[in-house]
């Protein structure tokens, strides 16, 4: 079993209409990285290595 070294970090990210916070939980292993709103579960960036060793984001969307 390899031994990778997760962190999990968390930020403001903003504020619905409503004034309910949404925050940004960013997930990352070194190689790889999940970023997740915390409204609705929104899938915002992930980014992995292709088989050459770069990396790509693989979620298309807006920054803010």
């Amino acid at each position: 079993m390899s031994d990778y070294k997760v962190t999990v970090t968390s930020q403001p990210f903003g504020t619905t209409r409503s004034g309910e916070s949404v925050e940004r939980w960013i997930l990352s292993n070194g190689s790889m990285e999940a970023v997740v709103l915390t409204y609705g579960a929104t899938l915002q960036k992930l980014s992995v290595p292709d088989r050459h060793g770069a990396v790509r984001e693989e979620v298309l969307g807006y920054d803010t």
